[in-house]
């Protein structure tokens, strides 16, 4: 199984893009910008030394993935299916996901 087709099967679409060039994808620069401001803010209220950066990009992004999600829960697929998740760690990880009778539904 190829990742080309695991990226079909779940219906996503694969843009290829320059190494090092996050400027020109719009959902990356952004993803970026968001974590960086939330480190950078952790570090200045807590006024931590600039060694515990690292640490403070960890937090942001572990922060950022158990945050609620508005995206998450109005997103539907094609048939009109929609995702019960509320944060992307719960995407991520399969949590909520609907268990099925026997009859499938």
């Amino acid at each position: 199984m190829t990742f080309q087709y695991v990226l079909a099967a779940s219906a996503t679409t694969h843009e290829r893009c320059p190494p090092y060039s996050h400027h020109k994808n719009g959902v990356a620069a952004c993803m970026i910008h968001t974590v960086t401001e939330k480190a950078r803010v952790t570090m200045i209220d807590s006024q931590a030394p600039a060694g515990f950066w690292v640490d403070a990009v960890i937090t942001a992004v572990y922060l950022h993935q158990r945050l609620p999600n508005e995206g998450l829960k109005r997103n539907s697929d094609r048939n009109g299916y929609q995702a019960p998740y509320e944060i992307p760690y719960e995407m991520l990880h399969g949590f909520g996901k609907l268990t099925h009778d026997a009859d499938g539904n």
